[in-house]
């Protein structure tokens, strides 16, 4: 990598670290401009990070480092049981030391305040239940100093929720389980005339399609949430197609590109429904992806308007 003059994104937050910590008017310099800084998902933060971003914005007590400009206001917000990223350099652990890189005064450096939003909004009694039996083994005991979070609780008129555990032979089962489940309470909250919202939470994103699929069968709206469900969907993967025709400076060979009835038009390239897209030039070496070997390029494909109701999500 030396040789080809990249570095990683690691070595690239490494290096900035070392230069903000050495070289005070770079944080000067950066206060000057930003007088607000708001940190989210603090937990994904690595070492080098933290010396970056408290040399930049805060008072760390290292030799040389600057000192905070009183009217600084540093937030971070974060959850150390969404910290997930410990592979690559993550720590949750900054969330401790926060306080400390990010003192309210810098000459008398008192550590900064710390709040913590224990209501959950979205979940019933039972299910928090399970998520502070889990947090517990990974963060102490309620009530510990120790701890970074206190458990969880539920708002006010909540109720108790239900939670139902299966175990399945196959994941064609369970896959079928779900869907049936909540096509049972899909149809029930018709029945009573009311609105009916859930989700599938999915540990891979090539689960999505295929609970998505279950769903449809079932007769229910379905919504794809996340990047990678977005481009399955066809109306999507068809203008992706145009786009990528429109933009490409080695234009694939002929092909045919539905684009429900849209018209598409650069230069000499006119693209209807259905219509065949000519060959503007040679395909380079290696040859350009093709509809035999790209999902992207949609070739004569029929497309149907999506509901609006979301029922699955990719868990990223």
């Amino acid at each position: 990598m030396a040789e080809r003059g990249v570095i990683t994104f690691g070595e690239q937050m490494s290096l900035a670290a070392t230069v903000a910590q050495r070289h005070p008017v770079v944080g000067r310099s950066q206060r000057q401009r930003f007088r607000v800084v708001m940190l989210d998902e603090y937990q994904d933060t690595s070492h080098a990070q933290r010396v970056l971003l408290s040399s930049l914005f805060g008072a760390p007590t290292q030799a040389g480092a600057p000192d905070t400009a009183p009217d600084v206001t540093v937030t971070a917000v974060g959850d150390p049981m969404q910290a997930i990223y410990g592979w690559r350099g993550a720590t949750s652990a900054n969330l401790e030391r926060f306080v400390t890189d990010f003192p309210q005064h810098a000459e008398t450096p008192t550590p900064a305040p710390k709040k913590e939003l224990t209501i959950s909004w979205r979940n019933p009694g039972l299910v928090l239940d399970c998520a502070n039996t889990v947090s517990e083994q990974v963060l102490g005991p309620a009530g510990s100093p120790t701890r970074t979070v206190q458990p969880l609780t539920p708002r006010p008129g909540a109720g108790d929720g239900e939670v139902a555990l299966g175990w399945f032979p196959t994941r064609d089962e369970e896959r079928t389980w779900v869907a049936r489940r909540l096509a049972d309470e899909f149809h029930a909250y018709r029945e009573r005339g009311e609105k009916f919202t859930g989700a599938v939470l999915v540990r891979k994103n090539a689960d999505s399609g295929p609970i998505a699929e279950e769903l449809r069968a079932l007769g229910i709206p379905v919504e794809i949430v996340g990047l990678s469900g977005l481009l399955d969907i066809p109306e999507v993967a068809d203008m992706v197609a145009c786009a990528t025709i429109l933009i490409s400076h080695k234009t694939p060979p002929p092909l045919s590109v539905c684009c429900a009835g849209l018209t598409v038009t650069s230069a000499s390239l006119t693209c209807r429904h259905c219509t065949s897209v000519p060959e503007h030039s040679p395909p380079a070496s290696p040859p350009p992806k093709t509809p035999q070997n790209n999902p992207r390029f949609s070739t004569s494909r029929q497309t149907t308007p999506m509901p609006p109701i979301p029922l699955t999500r990719s868990n990223t």
